[in-house]
């Protein structure tokens, strides 16, 4: 079944035999922390991971009835299925299909103003904070990290596409035009691995949006 309206790159960029693991003793973007706690008088420790909280956005261009989305790799999923042996059953390479995102890095940012940042270096869509409807908020990795990612909704057309995208640096993102008719097959697909997010923010706009 064809899901989306552009071809896409299926070949990895990943280099298998560069690969390897070592362990992590600081990061700029974790913190390993134990909590001690008493619950109903019984002393109990969870291990938990400092991370800091996301942005993600749901774009939809309305000419060509499509999400815009992307694909990525993601270390840990390779990790998974490479290192760790989980998932052995299925195609997994590493990349997922997500949400534009990113991380809440910027103290002097808004919320809304990182999320117009990561549309523009991932989508190469140029919109502003007006541009854009608050989803909801949820949180992921609760038993682990309890991060809270804050999702919004935005409508793109073409004179807002200025360039190219495909994130920023050394990032590797697709973009990808997934048709909003197939949308719910997609996310229902499990061999396209893909995060939690993108899932929920498609339903919401299916759901809101019946007669698009």
């Amino acid at each position: 079944m064809s899901y989306f309206k552009n071809a896409f790159n299926q070949k990895s960029l990943i280099d298998d035999s560069s690969v390897y693991l070592e362990p992590c003793s600081s990061s700029n973007f974790i913190e390993l922390k134990r909590m001690h706690y008493n619950e109903e008088n019984n002393k109990k420790t969870w291990d938990i991971i400092k991370s800091l909280d996301s942005v993600a956005v749901l774009l939809y261009e309305k000419e060509s009835d499509c999400f815009v989305i992307v694909k990525q790799f993601r270390p840990a999923i390779y990790a998974r299925h490479f290192h760790f042996k989980r998932d052995q059953d299925q195609n997994i390479d590493g990349y997922t299909y997500e949400l534009c995102a990113g991380l809440v890095d910027k103290a002097n940012k808004s919320l809304e103003e990182i999320a117009c940042e990561e549309a523009l270096e991932e989508c190469g869509y140029q919109i502003s904070p007006k541009n854009l409807e608050t989803i909801g908020q949820f949180y992921s990795a609760t038993g682990l990290s309890g991060s809270l990612q804050t999702l919004y909704y935005a409508e793109v057309c073409a004179h807002l596409k200025v360039s190219k995208g495909g994130g920023i640096d050394t990032e590797k993102i697709e973009v990808l035009f997934l048709k909003r008719s197939k949308a719910l097959d997609f996310i229902t697909d499990f061999q396209y691995p893909k995060t939690t997010g993108l899932s929920l923010a498609i339903l919401w706009h299916l759901k809101k949006f019946k007669n698009v």
